[in-house]
């Protein structure tokens, strides 16, 4: 009885050794497997943020809020619907390809050479040249030059 019980100890160590083992390799596995998904998972994660991006192509991009600050933007065509700012610098030639409305005051410097200007106000100028000889100007509502050295009257186009 005694001989049975030995090999019957003897074979139970050795299957608890074998648990043992098969137990640390497991653990060891699991250590490996959650290492590999959490570099999987920082990766993917850096890869979603774009604080940074050196060169960047977007096709059809829908864009919500945001900010651009000290940006150039060039080459960009299309229909814009409102365009929203707090001023607007242009330093090159540019071309109005269409109706340009103008709310509130407009100040040029320089020289504006326009085809016609319509206002529904006053438009002044510290003088005006004409360098046609064969155009014509209409004043609507009359024209004064000092208002007491050249006038004429709207309603009667008395001088």
């Amino acid at each position: 009885m005694n001989a049975r019980l030995s090999a019957l100890q003897s074979r139970l160590q050795t299957d608890i050794a074998s648990l043992r083992s098969t137990a640390a390799q497991t653990t060891e596995r699991l250590v490996t497997a959650n290492t590999y998904i959490s570099n999987v998972y920082n990766t993917v994660a850096a890869s979603q943020n774009l604080d940074y991006v050196a060169s960047l192509d977007l096709e059809d991009p829908a864009i919500t809020g945001g900010t651009m600050a000290n940006t150039a933007v060039t080459s960009i065509g299309g229909t814009f619907s409102a365009l929203r700012g707090t001023s607007l610098d242009v330093t090159a030639d540019t071309t109005i390809g269409r109706n340009l409305t103008v709310t509130g005051d407009t100040t040029v410097y320089g020289t504006l050479t326009p085809a016609a200007i319509s206002a529904t106000s006053s438009i002044s100028s510290p003088y005006f040249v004409a360098t046609s000889t064969t155009a014509t100007s209409t004043f609507a509502g009359g024209i004064a030059v000092q208002t007491d050295k050249f006038i004429v009257e709207s309603t009667s186009g008395n001088v």
